[in-house]
């Protein structure tokens, strides 16, 4: 393996791939600095020329995406908010959380936001999609539905306090979202 930082640290600036075939290293990439957020992966329907399946990971603040075959980059934008979790992506946007308590959603490659939604708290829980919706945590404990394209619009987004904050992400499922609260479990009395 490589690692362009001090071994004895624990802390190396690689990020690697492993195939779940046959366990051996697809490619390396050195990082700029350790990551603080899972990658996330988003694979196209359908791939043609210059389309790639691809792997999406922010680094102080600057969103990174590269082909996941082969781990070449694709490109790499400054993000126009802190960042303080993974980032989700569709066919032509990313979500995105901030400590500031915002949702973002930012067209691939872009340096501007197309749609931002306040939360009453921050995000510190990664969203995940279902490959329609993306879905976020917060802290005001309410687990959110958003539109990629359009962020948060009547009708088709959702919210529902759980009453306590959600830390850990949640995790979407064919037709459900189980949410992990920091709610007390109900009891019967």
């Amino acid at each position: 393996p490589r690692c362009t930082s001090d071994w004895s640290s624990g802390v190396c600036s690689s990020d690697l791939l492993i195939k779940r075939k046959d366990g051996f290293t697809s490619w390396y990439y050195d990082l700029e600095a350790p990551l603080e957020h899972a990658p996330s992966v988003y694979r196209y329907s359908t791939l043609g020329p210059n389309k790639y399946h691809e792997v999406f990971f922010p680094i102080s603040d600057t969103v990174h995406c590269l082909t996941l075959d082969f781990g070449d980059p694709l490109w790499k934008t400054a993000a126009p908010f802190s960042v303080s979790t993974s980032v989700v992506a569709d066919e032509s946007g990313y979500v995105a959380g901030s400590d500031s308590g915002r949702v973002y959603g930012v067209a691939k490659n872009s340096s501007f936001d197309t749609w931002t939604y306040r939360t009453g708290g921050h995000i510190e829980a990664s969203p995940v999609t279902n490959q329609t919706s993306p879905f976020v945590g917060s802290s005001d404990g309410t687990p959110y539905r958003f539109s990629t394209n359009a962020g948060y619009r009547q009708g088709v987004s959702w919210s529902f306090p759980t009453g306590s904050p959600i830390v850990p992400p949640p995790v979407a499922f064919s037709h459900c979202v189980p949410v992990p609260s920091t709610a007390p479990p109900l009891t019967s009395p």
